[in-house]
């Protein structure tokens, strides 16, 4: 059963993506070649490799800014992620309230409207965050985008480079038929701070933006984070306001309990 218009709002809003504009992510301002054989690129995805091991999964508070030509909308999220594609969150009303709770444990999930104390379930699939928000991401590359660290996609290959006016750098990784299907960029320390997704095409489907990054535990975690799908047109500003990494979860968290509501499948993906 496809998710009411409401509902689909509501889950924009839940994992931060809105109607509006599109801007590069990553405008290309090369000063020379960066070989991607090099001794700094492979440092560099080597960091990227460690970091995306170490991150496993996350628990806090978000702050989300979502403008269009829709409207604009403010709202606070209680998110808690894990890899590889298991997600809670819940959307918060003016006064802390739960307005929706959509949950994923990788297999299944559940949308729940508290308002008409409806729960929609059925399995979990590709599509399944584009369907229900309008946002064309899989929940493992939400996760991963939430996380801060993705993997390489298996089968991309380091294909070519720049070395950046700032001192940061970019890398392309392409298929083996050489296509590039992602860029990423780092700043002149190494933090990952941009990505690029295409299609084989080469059409954007998405980009993500990683700013003011601040210590947790640790660890330089990016507290801001702007997502933009030129396809659709739509963009939006997650700001951290709590954030634990690595938190331990029970399976239970990805579960949702909510007395009284009554349930519901949905027609494509399966009861």
């Amino acid at each position: 059963m496809t998710a009411p218009r409401a509902a689909g709002v509501v889950l924009a809003l839940c994992l931060g993506l809105g109607l509006g504009g599109c801007r590069s992510v990553l405008p290309p301002t090369p000063i020379g070649p960066l070989d991607p054989t090099a001794e700094r690129a492979q440092a560099l995805l080597r960091g990227l490799a460690e970091a995306a091991a170490e991150r496993r999964a996350l628990r806090g508070t978000l702050r989300l800014s979502l403008d269009g030509p829709t409207g604009s909308l403010r709202s606070t999220q209680a998110l808690v992620a894990q890899e590889p594609s298991q997600l809670r969150v819940e959307v918060q009303g003016f006064l802390s309230q739960t307005v929706a709770v959509l949950v994923t444990d990788g297999e299944r999930f559940d949308l729940l409207r508290t308002t008409e104390r409806v729960v929609q379930r059925g399995r979990v699939y590709p599509g399944l965050l584009f369907e229900v928000a309008r946002i064309d991401l899989t929940p493992e590359e939400a996760v991963e985008v939430l996380l801060g660290a993705p993997h390489v996609p298996e089968g991309l290959v380091p294909a070519s480079g720049r070395v950046l006016r700032d001192g940061g750098a970019q890398l392309d990784l392409a298929d083996p038929g050489g296509a590039v299907l992602r860029t990423l960029e780092w700043d002149a320390s190494g933090l990952l701070r941009a990505i690029e997704s295409r299609s084989a095409a080469g059409e954007v489907l998405w980009q993500a933006e990683f700013e003011d990054f601040r210590a947790v535990e640790g660890e330089r975690f990016a507290h801001r984070v702007a997502l933009h799908f030129p396809v659709s047109k739509t963009e939006v500003r997650l700001e951290f306001e709590e954030v634990e990494l690595n938190p331990d979860l029970s399976r239970e968290v990805f579960v949702l309990r909510f007395p009284g509501a009554v349930g519901s499948g949905r027609r494509g993906g399966g009861a």
